[in-house]
């Protein structure tokens, strides 16, 4: 997923390489994985939330999509009893992407999961909202001040609301900003994305065009307080004074002071993914 000029926006690594660890993962063909030459060279992103919400499916998709001939899991993923580990390369760091359980039977391995992470992605279905397990998980990531992502699932299912789910996770989780909000076709189906910042419409292979006038206003609903929310966050103290002049901000700046302000743990941007989309899942950490 990606935004501004050549910059992926939620999106701090690029996901070349990887080694599956888990049994299914096993029988399929992959590529070796990184070896660090120190511990400064490691990173940990941890994928956490309430079972049945698609962890294992994005963790598939985002590893399928920049793998050269592997293909993701077609179909249900089996209940994940435990942790699952991707090791991949990126910009000279060997990044760990951990799947982690997300029932209450088996929260020791979640939490064992949660204690090895510099980063977490909580996954969350647009059709099922936040379980009170997750909420207390995001307050224990707050609480060490943890970089937290959330990726909004099942979009494709009837009763899927994403904006209801943007406004519960405000309710739960705190200021969460959307960064893209998804295009939905007549049949429900996710066919594109609208990127708020560079203000772009996009389909599932990163095609883009112009929005239309109904896409524009979409846009203009989230994007005021998406942009004011990133300026409150830069470190560039003119950035505010610019926008209330009526500046076009650079959309690079605004990507740049996104990508810092969630190494901070300051900045929660939502994105919407779905399985469909393999081009940008491979963009999207």
């Amino acid at each position: 997923m990606a935004d501004g000029p050549n910059v992926p926006l939620w999106a701090v690594l690029s996901w070349r390489k990887v080694e599956p660890v888990s049994k299914a993962a096993a029988n399929r063909d992959h590529t070796s994985a990184p070896v660090p030459s120190s511990p400064e060279q490691i990173r940990n992103v941890v994928l956490v939330g309430p079972g049945g919400a698609g962890k294992s499916t994005l963790f598939d998709y985002l590893i399928a999509a920049r793998t050269p001939g592997r293909r993701p899991h077609e179909g249900e993923h089996e209940r994940s009893v435990g942790v699952q580990v991707a090791a991949v390369e990126s910009a000279g760091l060997t990044v760990n992407l951990i799947d982690t359980p997300g029932y209450p039977d088996f929260v020791g391995e979640l939490r064992a999961g949660l204690r090895a992470a510099d980063a977490a992605i909580f996954v969350i279905s647009g059709a099922d909202g936040i379980d009170g397990a997750t909420a207390l998980l995001w307050q224990e990531c707050a609480a060490i001040g943890m970089p937290r992502i959330i990726a909004v699932s099942k979009l494709d299912m009837p009763r899927s609301d994403f904006d209801e789910t943007i406004a519960t996770c405000r309710r739960v989780f705190g200021d969460a900003q959307p960064i893209y909000l998804p295009i939905h076709a007549e049949d429900k189906t996710v066919v594109g994305s609208l990127a708020l910042i560079s203000q772009y419409a996009a389909d599932g292979t990163g095609t883009r065009r112009e929005p239309t006038a109904d896409e524009l206003d979409q846009i203009e609903t989230y994007r005021g307080s998406l942009v004011e929310a990133i300026i409150e966050e830069s470190e560039d103290d003119s950035l505010l004074d610019r926008y209330l002049s009526g500046e076009d901000l650079d959309p690079a700046q605004l990507v740049t002071d996104v990508k810092t302000a969630i190494t901070k743990a300051n900045f929660f941007p939502v994105l919407p993914i779905s399985p469909g989309h393999r081009r940008r899942h491979g963009r999207a950490l």
